[in-house]
């Protein structure tokens, strides 16, 4: 075990938070109330315990989320509370059916964070003791209201040297959730793995409206592969596979049956394993619609479930997806510029990659008047998340630079 799972657990497998389904559609009993996290205790046997935060996420009604932020040796812990639950889905402000303008979504998002007092506190005292370079802030959210963490907004302090911004532009934020590991095989965490390389092939699944994303996939000389042919390479033991790439035109639903990426459905992993990427634990890039949203199926009616977790479970040490319906051509650009920082510094983590594309793209909603464009390209950048271990690094072929 990594010293930055013990760091975040207390050398307990999986986080104390109670997993909560999300609220379905028919009314049901408000769930439990998730338990607080136990105090724990520092191993620093590969880095300085005070680097590493998490916020833990539970649902304990239908219009209440509660929170329990942890920090090194807990001497800047926060302490267990229950708070309203926001309504800010960007899956659902974004191209769903009560879909509004960008300018009004970042109109929301702005007074939200003012009411997210106790979260933006926290953070700050993050921030002051740790730096923002340093800090690596984890969201284990297993509420399913998808709350959109990485758009709260810190006032910062400029005497203290931090600045204003959105916590995913300032702050390398990665996410977790509870994992339903089908066998044994699937009894793992991303966080074990601590710093960590990908490496082997890169396999490229792309359709043919998106064929411009692999321009920006050369310095990896990915394999583009068919459906079938992404199948049977993951199947291949003897094959690792760094990073899998899709672009595709994702489904979302209610129901499992209709989650998709493509003419792959969520039903075509779930079943069996994935050893060429357990094998190397692989980076999963979903450039796709819905990708990185979860679901509950009122049918199961128990856990999250969506294309994250289940690459998340079998193998992969992060994957990045998107919370809602992107334009095509944002999607390209944005694939672009985060490729570009992975392939210009092939040391740089993937989640602090993403985190300078975020910055780039909230630097044009900076002043007064920004255009509805720059607007547009910051709504939409920022529905990019990522998922698992907060240092992983993906190695070029032949380990050079792009």
């Amino acid at each position: 075990m990594s010293a930055l799972t013990r760091v975040l657990h207390h050398d307990e497998p999986s986080p104390p938070a109670r997993a909560v389904p999300p609220e379905p559609a028919a009314e049901l009993p408000d769930a439990p109330e998730a338990e607080a996290l136990d105090a724990f205790h520092a191993d620093v046997a590969a880095r300085p315990a005070s680097t590493f935060a998490m916020l833990t996420v539970g649902r304990s009604g239908p219009d209440q989320i509660t929170i329990t932020g942890k920090h090194g040796d807990d001497a800047l812990g926060m302490p267990t509370r229950t708070v309203g639950r926001p309504r800010l889905a960007l899956g659902d402000l974004v191209g769903g059916n009560d879909s509004k303008p960008p300018d009004v979504v970042r109109l929301y998002l702005s007074e939200w964070s003012r009411t997210a007092s106790e979260i933006r506190e926290w953070v700050e005292q993050l921030r002051t003791a740790v730096g923002d370079a340093e800090l690596r802030l984890v969201v284990w959210d297993d509420s399913g209201y998808e709350v959109p963490w990485e758009v709260l907004y810190l006032w910062g302090d400029r005497a203290a040297n931090r600045r204003p911004g959105w916590l995913g532009e300032l702050v390398t934020v990665t996410r977790m959730l509870t994992t339903h590991p089908g066998d044994p095989s699937e009894q793992w965490s991303p966080l074990d793995l601590g710093e960590h390389r990908c490496q082997g092939d890169a396999l490229a699944y792309v359709h043919r409206d998106m064929t411009d994303d692999l321009v920006s996939l050369r310095p990896f000389e990915p394999d583009e592969v068919t459906a079938e042919g992404l199948l049977d390479r993951l199947a291949d033991a003897d094959q690792p596979v760094a990073m899998v790439y899709l672009a595709q035109h994702g489904e979302f639903a209610e129901h499992l049956t209709g989650l998709s990426l493509g003419e792959l459905r969520w039903s075509h992993f779930a079943y069996t394993g994935l050893p060429a990427l357990m094998r190397s634990h692989g980076l999963v890039f979903l450039n796709a619609c819905h990708s990185g949203r979860m679901t509950n199926d009122p049918q199961i009616n128990t856990a999250l479930f969506g294309f994250a977790e289940m690459f998340l479970r079998k193998g992969a040490a992060s994957v990045v997806g998107t919370l809602g319906k992107v334009e095509t051509t944002l999607a390209r650009r944005v694939a672009a510029e985060l490729l570009a920082e992975i392939s210009g510094e092939s040391t740089i983590p993937l989640a602090e990659a993403l985190r300078r594309v975020r910055a780039a793209a909230a630097a044009g909603v900076a002043g007064f008047t920004p255009t509805e464009a720059d607007v547009k390209r910051f709504v939409y950048t920022f529905m990019y998340v990522c998922y698992g271990n907060p240092y992983t690094t993906l190695r070029l072929p032949g380990g050079g630079h792009g």
